[in-house]
């Protein structure tokens, strides 16, 4: 069984859903950055972008490591950002969290591990009580490759408005 390293960079939010926050926790913003330094464009790309942390942001990340734990260890191989906005996304105030990316590092794609990244992020919103999930736009090959997992996925959890911008 796959486990993930669920963190913000969010005070607000860290207290709110009882997640670490990587400002407050010097261990984890350490394996972050150790991390981070490798990563380049064939590499996480979206992921270290959303790591370049910035104060006005508030996400949840959802990492998946090399050792598949929650231990705040090993490489980064994966790993999904979630933003919130109090006001709501796309100036619907129904969205306050829109999956902003999903990413697999190039030499673990095709190995399935998309499918337990993206059940990972509505077993959080499930455990959680996050009524609705809005899933940002891709570049056409990115939301190719992630549609049918992710419509998939959300049918197993009635309780999650997903919001899939294709459709909606």
């Amino acid at each position: 069984m796959k486990k993930f390293c669920i963190f913000t960079n969010s005070e607000e939010l860290s207290q709110k859903f009882n997640i670490p926050n990587i400002n407050n926790d010097e261990l984890l913003k350490s394996w972050i950055f150790s991390n981070v330094k490798e990563m380049n464009e064939e590499r996480l790309f979206l992921l270290k972008i959303a790591l370049d942390f910035n104060a006005n942001r508030q996400d949840i990340f959802i990492v998946l490591n090399e050792n598949y734990s929650e231990n705040f260890n090993g490489k980064i191989i994966g790993g999904s950002v979630i933003g919130y906005n109090e006001s709501g996304w796309s100036f619907v105030e129904r969205f306050k969290f829109a999956m902003k990316s999903l990413s697999i590092a190039p030499d673990f794609q095709g190995k399935g591990l998309s499918k337990p990244l993206i059940q990972a992020i509505f077993v959080f919103f499930e455990n959680k009580k996050i009524a609705v999930l809005k899933q940002s736009s891709y570049t056409e090959e990115g939301y190719n490759k992630i549609r049918k997992n992710f419509s998939k996925i959300a049918a197993n959890y009635p309780t999650i408005d997903f919001v899939d911008p294709e459709k909606d």
